[in-house]
């Protein structure tokens, strides 16, 4: 009885080391990876500020709402946008984490969809539709303006 007992114990301890290495090695895994981006600088990655960029993923219902938006009011034939989808694309997600972090905000709590333009950070439906609507309105207000004024010349 009592060597059946020093292997069960023994059995327990073996059991208890491999979980707690295991759960090490884990762990470790995610401290490097995540210390991976807050390393970076945002010099590994060219931000070009005149740019006016859209975070998204493919499974978000907050991106189709955007891009439906953009769809439906014409917006890219104003605006010129340029889409990076995050969720497949390493390089795109470690982009969007530097833009969120230069913006002030935690990258870790940013979310798409999220837009940089003019040097600004624009997240969530609402405030990148906001965003783009006073674009879209600065763009057809001059535009009304220089084809009223293009008109009244060819009529002169």
């Amino acid at each position: 009885m009592n060597q059946n007992r020093q292997k069960q114990i023994f059995t327990m301890f073996a059991v208890l080391i491999m979980v707690f290495l295991m759960g090490a090695v884990v762990m470790a895994g995610l401290y490097f990876s995540s210390s991976e981006t807050d390393d970076q600088t945002i010099s590994d990655v060219d931000l070009d500020n005149s740019k006016t960029i859209l975070y998204y993923s493919l499974s978000c219902t907050y991106c189709r709402k955007v891009d439906q938006w953009l769809d439906e009011n014409q917006a890219s034939s104003w605006i010129e946008i340029e889409n990076k989808e995050v969720s497949s694309s390493k390089p795109n997600s470690k982009e969007l984490a530097m833009q969120a972090n230069r913006c002030g905000l935690d990258a870790k709590t940013v979310g798409v969809p999220f837009m940089v333009a003019e040097g600004k950070c624009y997240q969530g439906e609402i405030e990148i539709i906001d965003y783009l609507k006073q674009k879209l309105a600065n763009f057809t207000d001059s535009e009304l303006v220089s084809s009223a004024s293009a008109e009244t010349q060819t009529n002169n």
